[in-house]
């Protein structure tokens, strides 16, 4: 068995949280599957990505930008 698959299988042991509850990892665990597995078990996921990673939007999964290239677009005033 994987890392990942041990790490959704504890992901989804948590018990639900009261309020809100995160999930936070570092770059090596940030994968879809780590994310929905955080997801439906109620927790929202942060985690850091490498800045070569090819990013999609929801919309469209086939267009993809690299990380750092999306990072050079968002204006500081914004954030």
């Amino acid at each position: 068995m994987s890392k990942i698959e041990l790490t959704k299988k504890l992901i989804a042991t948590l018990p639900k949280p009261e309020n809100k509850g995160y999930v936070l990892a570092d770059s090596w665990y940030s994968c879809k599957d780590i994310y929905n597995a955080s997801e439906k078990a109620g927790y929202s996921y942060i985690g850091s990505l490498k800045t070569n990673r090819i990013i999609f939007s929801q919309d469209n999964e086939k267009l993809g930008i690299k990380l750092y290239k999306f990072a050079a677009l968002l204006n500081i005033a914004y954030l």
